[in-house]
């Protein structure tokens, strides 16, 4: 999807319900990239909002700009959006975002945070994503009213590893 280029704030809002406006990247590139920052921290430092999206079929691996990280989206916030079937190191859904009445499902890291790594998750689902190494479904995430469900890892945190989950 390109990197966002403005400090100004961008929302960019679907029309129509979330399953009918797709951002597919088939497996290709990561299917939206929401930051500039390359390196060092990267917490939530970005203005572009994803409303009301499923974003699909990412793979970060294939990426140029920070292969490891958030195989559907990396930074920036996403609203009322579906993440699925994306795959990368850290974050195989999301990495370093904010989501807020998002679905996490199906996703995959090859190491930590099949669903979302790095992040700030409120009244979202995170179901059946996987991590090789931890949290199936989140790592060092902080997630408030969320469901975290059916997720599996290999070591440690099958719902989530490091982080904190808050009713």
């Amino acid at each position: 999807a390109g990197c966002a280029t403005s400090s100004a704030a961008t929302d960019i809002v679907a029309s129509g319900p979330r399953d009918a406006t797709v951002i597919d990247a088939r497996n290709k590139r990561r299917a939206a990239t929401l930051t500039q920052k390359p390196w060092g921290d990267m917490s939530f430092q970005t203005n572009t909002l994803l409303r009301g999206f499923t974003i699909r079929g990412g793979n970060a691996s294939a990426d140029a700009f920070r292969p490891d990280l958030g195989g559907g989206a990396l930074g920036g916030t996403l609203v009322d959006c579906t993440v699925s079937g994306n795959a990368a190191s850290f974050g195989g859904g999301v990495a370093y975002a904010n989501l807020f009445g998002c679905d996490l499902v199906k996703n995959r890291a090859v190491r930590n945070g099949g669903g979302a790594a790095h992040s700030r998750l409120v009244d979202c689902r995170v179901d059946g994503n996987q991590a090789a190494w931890d949290g199936g479904g989140l790592e060092f995430c902080a997630a408030e009213r969320c469901v975290v469900a059916g997720n599996t890892a290999m070591r440690d945190g099958g719902g989530a590893h490091f982080g904190s989950l808050t009713s």
